[in-house]
Order: C-alpha cells, then sequence, then structure tokens
C-alpha cells in the first residue's frame, strides 16, 4: 500500500524503499511484488530491467493480465514491433483489450515493422510480409504500407494481386486509387478487374478515374474520356483534371487540355 502510494505519486526513490521492506515481510518472488517493481522502473525509463521483472511475473503467472498488459506497453516503449504481434495475438484470444484497440495496435505495429525493415534492409521486405499475419495484410492500412514500396521498387506485378485479394473483403478507395499506379504488363487484365467494380461502386470517384488511368495506358482514348468525365462530375480533383489534361493532348486537342490542366492547377493551390 504505501509502496503503491509513493509510485502513484511520483515518488520512485520513496517507492523503492518501501517495496523493499514489502520483499522482506511478504513471501517472496509473489508476482503483484514483481511487477510493482517492473512499473517502478518503467516510471523510472529503465525499460530493460522491467522487461527482465515483467517476463519473470509471466513465468510465474502465464495468465496474469496485468503481466500481459505491462509486457504489451514495454514492446511498444521499446519498438519491438515483431514481438508486439506476436504477444497481440495472445491478447485477442484472452479478450485482454477490446477488439477495435487491438486492431489499431495491430495495425501500428504492422506498419511500423514494415517501415523500419524498408529503412534498415528493403530486401527483407517480402520476408517480413510474409511473417506478418494473413488478417492483417489484408487491412488497407498496412497494405497500403507495403504496395507503395512494391510501386517504388519498380515491382507492381506483386502489388496486382495483393490489392484485388484485399478488395474482396474492404472497399478502400486509397487502395483504389493505388491500382491504378500500378504499371504491369498486363493492363487490360487490370481494366477488366477494375470494371467488375463498378457493379458495386459504380458512382465512386476514385474507381472512375483509376478506370480512366488504365484506359488512358491502354490507348484507349474514347474509354479514358468517359471515365474521366463521370470521375470529375463526381468529385473534382487536381489529379482527374491533370489526366483530362494528358489525354486531351494525346487526342490533339491543346486547347482543351490546356483548359483541363489550369482546372487542375487552381484546385490544387486552393486546396493547399
Amino acid at each position: 500500500g504505501a509502496a503503491y502510494a509513493a509510485y502513484q505519486q511520483q515518488a520512485p526513490a520513496r517507492a523503492a524503499e518501501y517495496f523493499s521492506n514489502a520483499q522482506n515481510s511478504l513471501p517472496k518472488e509473489t508476482v503483484a511484488l514483481i511487477l510493482f517493481e517492473a512499473k517502478l522502473q518503467l516510471q523510472q525509463h529503465d525499460l530493460p530491467a522491467a522487461l527482465e521483472k515483467t517476463r519473470e511475473a509471466r513465468q510465474l503467472a502465464p495468465k496474469h493480465e496485468g503481466g500481459l498488459l505491462l509486457l504489451l506497453t514495454l514492446y511498444m516503449q521499446l519498438a519491438d514491433w515483431q514481438a508486439l504481434l506476436e504477444l497481440l495475438s495472445e491478447v485477442r484470444k484472452r479478450k485482454a483489450l477490446p477488439p477495435e484497440q487491438i486492431q489499431r495496435l495491430e495495425n501500428r505495429a504492422s506498419i511500423a515493422l514494415i517501415n523500419h525493415t524498408l529503412r534498415a534492409s528493403p530486401l527483407q521486405a517480402t520476408k517480413i510480409w510474409a511473417q506478418i499475419p494473413k488478417m492483417m495484410r489484408l487491412r488497407p492500412a498496412v497494405l497500403k504500407v507495403y504496395v507503395k514500396h512494391l510501386i517504388a521498387a519498380g515491382d507492381a506485378t506483386t502489388a496486382e494481386p495483393l490489392v484485388r485479394e484485399a478488395m474482396k473483403y474492404q472497399w478502400d478507395t486509397d487502395l483504389v486509387t493505388l491500382y491504378g499506379a500500378l504499371e504491369t504488363s498486363h493492363t487490360s487484365q487490370q481494366i477488366s478487374y477494375a470494371e467488375g467494380w463498378l457493379k458495386n461502386h459504380g458512382k465512386d470517384p476514385a474507381l472512375l478515374q483509376t478506370l480512366g488511368y488504365l484506359c488512358l495506358r491502354n490507348r484507349l482514348w474514347d474509354q479514358a474520356q468517359k471515365y474521366l468525365d463521370e470521375s470529375v462530375y463526381l468529385a473534382q480533383s487536381p489529379k482527374t483534371y491533370q489526366l483530362l489534361g494528358e489525354l486531351l493532348t494525346q487526342k490533339g486537342k491543346l486547347t482543351q487540355a490546356t483548359e483541363y490542366y489550369r482546372q487542375g492547377l487552381q484546385l490544387a493551390i486552393e486546396e493547399r
């Protein structure tokens, strides 16, 4: 009690003294005492010591929820994203946190792990991606990070089926836009897949823009015009105006193209 009160009052030295006295008067190695010491070390920013103590408590009482959640906190503080992902699997099974919070933490850990790998060892990105649970790989927030890496690396062929698979489970306009940016050797197939999405998302300006962009790349001028006109009617965007400018330039209608470029530029300035 006195040690915990001192801990709550941000008095680590006094808390440590009370803790030492408590150790002498209570049975040694009780889980509550060990976890209390770990929290004290965490408060003093001694993360390695806190981690060691928390693991000690977990060995004694693997099902202790306080130990589980403290370990979760420590992995976040230490930015040990791989360990955090593995632990979150247990947190989910034990229902130790609300599902929404677990999902946010899973997304955060997955994205951080991918970004860390890309900075430290880009060649390991595919290996790390395979280690992330499939359920998380299908989430748009996580997948977008990896797809952008693949686009930058010139590997659109690997990215294309990943986006298609994810879109079966959750519609995401950012992923739709990225799908248009995937320059594969089978653009006609991409157009066919994207047109299949029109049945349920025919009024989505991002999908129409993507289809316009894909048709433009495949030199299908009339189809590109149709999709881009529909997209800009539903939602004006600098990107759609730019694509319309490129399309009209290809068709030799330079006056109209210039007007589209001007409208796109004006909109981009207004959106800043």
